[in-house]
């Protein structure tokens, strides 16, 4: 495996193509499990190779913003009159229960 970033992304170009004439040759050999694997392998090693080169053109120092997916999405917000509504229901409820408890 080569140690410049260049080379790297060059060595992960010609795996995507060497991946990709062996799809092709699963494929007229009609063998179907076989050229899906090539073609995976060689869609993986194209990406990345993109990403090797996006990562030469940014700065050093330069860190992603951080992606946390377990992250908690509040509830969606209920609409102002079914709020107001459900409000005037538990006032109801519980001036009616003040009422029975005088009684």
């Amino acid at each position: 495996m080569p140690a410049n970033f260049r080379e790297i992304a060059e060595f992960q170009r010609r795996e995507a193509a060497r991946h990709f004439a062996l799809a092709q040759q699963a494929r007229d050999r009609k063998s179907r499990s076989e050229a899906e694997y090539h073609t995976q392998m060689a869609v993986h090693h194209a990406r990345t190779a993109v990403e090797q080169e996006k990562g030469m053109t940014q700065p050093l120092g330069y860190k992603p913003a951080p992606q946390n997916p377990n992250r908690w999405n509040p509830e969606p917000r209920l609409p102002a009159a079914l709020a107001w509504l459900l409000s005037v229901f538990r006032g109801a409820e519980r001036f009616a229960t003040s009422v029975r408890q005088l009684m």
